[in-house]
């Protein structure tokens, strides 16, 4: 994935403040964004044929252990960038345990989900 092909991203995340904030932000980079508020749901969208270029997850996915959800998304064959959100872990702990291309922390500015986003094609 390079910078031009980065067109939408899946957000899981329970906070809808989390994301409505990602969506306004990367909706000004001319990014769509999908929102999930469970790992069910987001389960749901990516087994339904909904294509993402990166999957913005947090850590604390509602209703499903994060290891759970990325177990069972590579199961199915779902091989998107994951990023993890998080207020407290470090990106050398869980998100190295999930495979994670990137580590984004909460709370984040507007530069660094971007850069995030934009680093998992390179």
């Amino acid at each position: 994935m390079t910078q031009n092909q980065l067109a939408r991203v899946l957000i899981v995340d329970g906070d809808p403040a989390v994301r409505a904030l990602a969506t306004i932000l990367l909706a000004e980079e001319g990014i769509e964004v999908i929102e999930a508020a469970d790992g069910a749901h987001a389960l749901e969208l990516l087994a339904g044929e909904v294509e993402v270029d990166a999957l913005l997850l947090d850590i604390h996915v509602p209703g499903m252990d994060s290891r759970a959800f990325v177990r069972e998304a590579r199961e199915h064959g779902i091989h998107t960038p994951v990023i993890v959100l998080s207020h407290a872990y470090g990106p050398g702990t869980l998100a190295e345990e999930l495979s994670a291309q990137g580590h984004l922390r909460k709370p984040f500015t507007p530069e660094d989900l971007i850069r995030v986003l934009r680093s998992t094609g390179e």
